[in-house]
């Protein structure tokens, strides 16, 4: 059997009627003259909250469930479950596009800023190798051995050679192209060390200039 948009306090109603119906022979029941006794000493309020409350849930049931504002309420909710129309599709990308606009060259400025430190530090970290191996072998590589030799150990001084110097594979710069190196070179070093920048070229200005120890003019 169904009830439709019945709140179960509906369909209690005839149960509740019941409960408080005279027995036979006209004489109330003994839970009726237990509740009307209880119900008597507290003013008749404590028989009255359930039939109140039943009656209250009955109502809001009501309200959500059938009538104009039940549909509406449901007419709301299947608005919000719709999908987005073409036009706002549309305006959703144009601000994307506006906003990237806005935040992109910011963005690839701190990119290539954070590869000329990276380039720095690795220089450096190159620069301390180079000056170990000197220790051990008694100069720097020269520009034919490379800084392969910091890895490998050059035959002329394997006796002498305590490497590798590096703890991981020797790095490219961070624009992916070898680290220039030179020995001996006309500067403070003794030899050239340094990255060609974004353009891969001698010389340039900005993220295209050349990072590390040059050698002099």
């Amino acid at each position: 059997m169904t009830h439709g948009n019945l709140h179960p306090c509906d369909l209690g109603t005839d149960v509740e009627e019941r409960r408080f119906a005279p027995s036979e022979g006209g004489t109330p029941s003994l839970r009726a003259q237990r509740l009307f006794r209880a119900g008597s000493r507290s003013e008749g309020i404590l028989p009255s909250i359930g039939l109140m409350a039943c009656a209250l849930r009955r109502e809001v049931w009501k309200l959500f469930h059938g009538g104009a504002l039940g549909s509406a309420w449901r007419g709301r909710l299947a608005a919000r479950c719709r999908g987005f129309s073409l036009i706002e599709l549309m305006v959703v990308l144009v601000i994307l596009g506006l906003l990237t606009g806005l935040v992109g060259p910011r963005l690839f400025g701190r990119v290539d800023s954070s590869k000329i430190k990276a380039a720095e530090t690795q220089v450096k970290m190159l620069k301390s190798a180079l000056q170990t191996y000197r220790l051990d072998v008694g100069q720097y590589p020269s520009t034919a051995q490379g800084l392969v030799a910091l890895m490998n150990p050059p035959p002329e001084v394997a006796d002498y050679w305590d490497g590798p110097y590096l703890e991981d594979e020797l790095p490219l710069d961070p624009w992916r192209t070898a680290y220039v190196y030179q020995f001996p070179a006309e500067n403070l070093q003794g030899f050239a060390l340094y990255s060609l920048g974004a353009d891969s070229l001698n010389g340039g200005e900005g993220i295209n200039a050349d990072v590390g120890y040059l050698p002099e003019q």
